[in-house]
């Protein structure tokens, strides 16, 4: 049995069950190109002279990535632990429940040895 979600909640399932619609999969291509450009800057300004223009710039493009790294998931803490709660709660009531039927009674049960 599937729990009920608020509308936040059903957007974030819906989002991470479809990895290749949602584009979660390709999240990490930001990370790579701030980090690339981060680096590249950092170098270009240890080379030039001693000029730390450039580093810094780099500095702050990778600042501002951790930044909203950590905004983003404090947004969203609070409701991955509301649906984590509310699968948890209807597994144990499913386990409970004798009457229900079982989803997967013919993949996990053991299977009895041929003759």
């Amino acid at each position: 049995m599937r729990p009920k979600f608020d509308p936040k909640e059903e957007f974030i399932v819906s989002y991470y069950r479809s990895g290749s619609s949602s584009g979660a999969g390709r999240s990490w291509i930001y990370d790579a190109v701030a980090l690339l450009l981060a680096t590249g800057l950092f170098v270009i300004g240890i080379t030039q002279n001693g000029d730390l223009t450039w580093s810094l710039i780099g500095f702050g493009l990778l600042a501002y990535r951790l930044i909203f790294l950590t905004l983003g998931s404090r947004r969203y803490e609070s409701t991955f632990t509301r649906i984590i709660d509310k699968y948890e709660a209807a597994i144990a009531n499913a386990e409970a429940d004798p009457n229900a039927p079982a989803r997967n009674a013919g993949h996990n049960a053991p299977q009895a040895p041929d003759p």
